[in-house]
C-alpha cells in the first residue's frame, strides 16, 4: 500500500510542474483562417515549401509547454508545430514524414503528422490576440491521394491549454 501511494505522489509532483494541459476537441468547428480572413485582421500566411518549415512566428503571449516557455513556434506543412526549434536542418522538424516513433522530436505538437502537399489552394496561417493563437492549415492533399484535402487547426490558450 505504501508503494502505491509514494507511486501517486511522485505522479502528482511530476505532472503539476508541466503547467500545459491538452485539450482534443474533434468535431469542432474551425476558426478557418483561410475563408474567414476578414474577421481576423493581421492574420499571417506562409509560402512553404512542400516538406518545409515556416520561419519562426512571434505568439502573442509567452506558452509553457512541459516546464518550458516559449515566444515562438514554426509550423512544419506535414503537419506539426515546433516550439524552440533554431535550426531549420531537415532532420529536426517533421518534413521527414515518415512514421518514426515518437516522441521523435523535441518540444512538437502533432495535430496531424502525415506527407502533406501544398496545392494551388492551400494555406497555412496563423492569428494571435490576447487570449489566443491559431496556427491553421487549410486545404492540404495527402501526397499521393487525390480528394484529400484536410484542414486543421492547432489553438494555444493564453492559460497554457
Amino acid at each position: 500500500m505504501q508503494k502505491r501511494i509514494l507511486c501517486f505522489v511522485v505522479i502528482g509532483l511530476f505532472s503539476s510542474s508541466l503547467l500545459s494541459q491538452y485539450t482534443y476537441e474533434a468535431n469542432q468547428p474551425l476558426y478557418d483562417l483561410h475563408d474567414n480572413a476578414n474577421n481576423f485582421q493581421g492574420e499571417l500566411a506562409y509560402e512553404v515549401v512542400d516538406d518545409g518549415i515556416s520561419p519562426a512566428i512571434d505568439l502573442s503571449f509567452n506558452f509553457t509547454f512541459y516546464g518550458s516557455t516559449f515566444s515562438q513556434a514554426r509550423m512544419a506543412t506535414n503537419g506539426c508545430l515546433h516550439f524552440g526549434l533554431t535550426s531549420t536542418a531537415y532532420a529536426d522538424y517533421c518534413g521527414d514524414f515518415t512514421p518514426d516513433p515518437l516522441p521523435r522530436y523535441k518540444n512538437t505538437l502533432y495535430p496531424f503528422w502525415t506527407d502533406l502537399i501544398r496545392d494551388n489552394n492551400s494555406r497555412i496561417k496563423s492569428y494571435g490576440d490576447n487570449e489566443k493563437m491559431i496556427f491553421g492549415w487549410y486545404d492540404l492533399r495527402e501526397y499521393n491521394r487525390s480528394g484529400t484535402d484536410n484542414s486543421f487547426e492547432i489553438i494555444l490558450w493564453s492559460n497554457h491549454t
